[in-house]
């Protein structure tokens, strides 16, 4: 799967598409001059084999501490990341640490490797968007920096699916309900069919990512700033409310649990005969549609 890296982007100099396609792992895709940054969830995965302590950061990834800009900052400086000349940077997670990576790699002017392990991450990885928050006297800034560093590269190994729970699934499925939402009918048909099951079956799972980035890479192609009822609704889609959201809750809410209840807001307040599929799929993953029913469902 190519996409185009647009004209107005910072890259485009440089690269001009990039691919994302599915591999399994190996041993060769990594090397010592790669700094590399990967999700502590993942460090007992079967990544042990392949990665080496020296060039890789096992970190946490929350979006009030290693997607913050202060935090980041002070880590960047502390593990003298500029000094240890780097030839290319590796991002192995979700979306916060794939964030990280391409802000680290944006730093150095370095090529750049995402490999996503979430559902959102593969879904949605694609774009070259660099974000990071920022927390301020007790105020939550979601996406204080904003930037675009497309990846050279993004490696897709459906195996990370297998290291998923049942709730870490539906967190990742609001960006793909976005796009059959306001992309895609015969998306949204096949999600609420028999034949997705993205517990137990992970290949209807990985068929509706690969359907989702496939959906996203068409809007890539039209300049989303002049396009604001078309690529730019669809990309933008539940997120106008989705980062009040996330501020608003000091980020304890998940993003792609914030994007469904933004989609939902929006659904309803344009009273949409999608509302009700969009119901019907949100009760059948058991995702939240608002701020109060994602509090009594933590309770239970």
């Amino acid at each position: 799967m190519l996409f185009d890296v647009p004209s107005f982007h910072p890259r485009s100099d440089d690269i001009k598409s990039y691919s994302l396609f599915v591999s399994s792992l190996s041993k060769n895709t990594f090397n010592d001059s790669q700094l590399i940054f990967c999700d502590k969830g993942l460090s007992n995965t079967f990544l042990k084999d392949f990665l080496s302590k020296e060039n890789v950061f096992f970190e946490e990834a929350r979006e009030e501490t290693f997607k913050e800009w202060g935090w980041l900052k002070n880590f960047i400086e502390q593990n003298r990341i500029k000094e240890r000349g780097a030839k290319e940077v590796v991002g192995i997670g979700g979306g916060l640490t794939l964030n990280v990576a391409a802000y680290v790699a944006e730093l150095l002017d370095v090529p750049l490797v995402q490999i996503p392990t979430t559902v959102i991450g593969m879904a949605d990885g694609s774009g070259g968007k660099v974000r990071l928050n920022m927390i301020d006297k007790g105020r939550f800034f979601k996406h204080y920096y904003k930037s675009f560093y497309e990846p050279n590269q993004i490696i897709l190994d459906s195996r990370f699916l297998d290291t998923l729970s049942e709730k870490q699934i539906s967190t990742g499925l609001g960006e793909v309900i976005k796009h059959a939402i306001y992309q895609s009918q015969t998306l949204l048909d096949f999600l609420l069919s028999q034949d997705f099951d993205p517990y137990t079956n992970k290949k209807s799972l990985l068929k509706a990512i690969l359907w989702t980035a496939t959906l996203k890479a068409v809007c890539l192609k039209i300049d989303v700033e002049k396009n604001v009822n078309g690529s730019r609704k669809i990309l933008r889609g539940g997120h106008e409310l989705s980062d009040r959201i996330e501020e608003d809750t000091h980020f304890e809410i998940p993003h792609g649990l914030a994007v469904a209840m933004g989609i939902y807001r929006e659904l309803e307040l344009v009273k949409s005969n999608l509302l009700s599929l969009f119901v019907k799929f949100c009760d059948k993953f058991k995702i939240p549609k608002s701020v109060e029913q994602f509090s009594r469902q933590r309770k239970t």
